[in-house]
């Protein structure tokens, strides 16, 4: 997400800013968790940024990283729990996202995400801190006996939260149907 992005001009992201000569995050942002392909780490200086400019297709934005270049995509992709989350503490932009998440006390929508065991720093987060309300998305392929399973397996991962559970096809993120605005408003004017 670029601030000029002519889609939605106010997009913008938790990346570095420089303002009065020192870098500083601005709160009113998004972050991404895992990463994204177009932010990148330098291999030799571990100096972490953006690439401005980006392409749409995904053959494109990994063509922008030469063979020569220090420059790598940064984002967690390790099997286990334990791996991900030495991958997220060994970037500053990470774990400041990974921070942040933990110490959210807002309630929360998870939304197409398992909490599986490869993902117990995102439950550890989720789990963190003053009891919240926390939505999780159910998708209905499964059975009713594995859709309980599951959902006895996240109060038993977050208890101590207030825990609701909805059908993941009656969020718009997962309804088949685009839904596109005509204006759509940036989440910087929704304060």
């Amino acid at each position: 997400m670029h601030e000029l992005d002519t889609d939605n001009p106010k997009s913008k992201d938790f990346m570095w800013e420089l303002t009065d000569a020192r870098l500083l995050f601005n709160i009113k942002r998004s972050y991404h968790l895992h990463g994204a392909l177009y932010l990148w780490r330098d291999a030799w200086s571990a100096t972490e940024g953006k690439r401005i400019g980006l392409q749409k297709e995904i053959t494109q934005t990994l063509g922008g990283y030469g063979e020569n270049d220090s420059r790598r995509p940064l984002f967690v992709s390790e099997g286990d729990s334990d791996s991900k989350r030495k991958a997220i503490l060994n970037s500053r932009y990470l774990t400041f996202c990974l921070d942040a998440f933990r110490e959210d006390s807002t309630d929360t929508i998870v939304f197409g995400h398992s909490l599986s065991d490869q993902d117990n720093h995102v439950v550890d987060a989720l789990r963190w801190g003053e009891k919240k309300k926390i939505a999780i998305s159910i998708f209905p392929g499964k059975s009713p006996a594995e859709i309980q399973e599951d959902i006895l397996r996240f109060e038993k991962q977050l208890s101590g939260h207030y825990l609701y559970f909805f059908n993941s096809t009656t969020h718009p993120l997962g309804n088949k149907e685009p839904h596109i605005a005509s204006n759509p408003v940036s989440a910087e004017g929704t304060e």
